[in-house]
């Protein structure tokens, strides 16, 4: 039987329900959606997991940072589009930072922005 779950869905579920300082999550989420073939997958989180996991009880999903893996040859494409999402940080990660980050599994073509929100 064939799964119809779609987590990167979920995620963007996610996304739509955080506004906060420049961050509205409806319009990112309105964003990557309408950019869906600049990216392969996307994950919003903050490097403090544990503050997420704190928060989850009040029903808030505190996160500030969003990680978009660029699809093949739409990097550029995407800094665009991100560059006008108010964001306070953009970092691009390109080559081994970029296989490090994913994991170190022959990744070394791919693109990763990490975009955060203060």
């Amino acid at each position: 039987m064939e799964s119809t779950f779609d987590p990167q869905a979920v995620l963007l579920e996610l996304i739509q329900h955080n506004d906060f300082n420049h961050f509205s999550g409806k319009f990112i989420r309105d964003e990557l959606v309408k950019y869906r073939n600049l990216w392969k997958a996307c994950l919003m989180t903050r490097h403090g997991t544990g503050i997420v996991l704190r928060d989850l009880n009040e029903g808030c999903y505190n996160v500030d940072t969003l990680y978009i893996l660029a699809a093949p040859g739409r990097a550029f494409d995407l800094a665009k589009v991100i560059s006008r999402w108010e964001a306070d940080e953009v970092k691009c990660m390109e080559g081994k930072e970029a296989d490090s980050f994913l994991g170190q599994g022959g990744h070394l073509d791919e693109t990763v922005f990490e975009v955060w929100w203060d």
